[in-house]
């Protein structure tokens, strides 16, 4: 069974619970730097959509589904259809953690990617 949260402006929060069938997941470890660009593939193996999640520490929300970018990350995140992944445009040091990519439908692959950020952001040096 898995759970699910939307915010949704006037209600609060929108839940969904669903059961989602879903192969052993995999887990793959990335390292990115900080100020970067930086891309997270899926790898899913059955063509079709996905959906990305992100879990940092006890916090979880949702990046991506249905065609959209969630507003929490609409600034430096954008899905990239060729490898069904997240771009993230610079990476920040808070972007450390474990994203999720699923099927939309549930029923194909799932993986577990682990992002480790590196460097300081004080060494980041921005073009305004």
């Amino acid at each position: 069974m898995f759970t699910y949260c939307t915010p949704v402006s006037f209600l609060g929060a929108v839940c969904v619970v669903a059961n989602i069938v879903v192969t052993p997941p995999s887990f793959k470890a990335h390292t990115a730097v900080v100020g970067h660009p930086y891309t997270i593939p899926c790898d899913a193996t059955v063509d079709a959509d996905v959906r990305w999640f992100f879990h940092s520490g006890r916090a979880f929300w949702y990046v991506y589904d249905f065609g959209n970018i969630f507003e929490e990350f609409i600034a430096r995140f954008s899905y990239n259809t060729s490898v069904r992944g997240l771009d993230i445009s610079m990476v920040y040091p808070s972007d450390s953690g474990k994203y999720t990519c699923i099927e939309r439908n549930g029923q194909g692959d799932h993986h577990i990617h682990q992002l480790t950020v590196i460097g300081k952001w004080t060494n980041v040096k921005l073009n305004l």
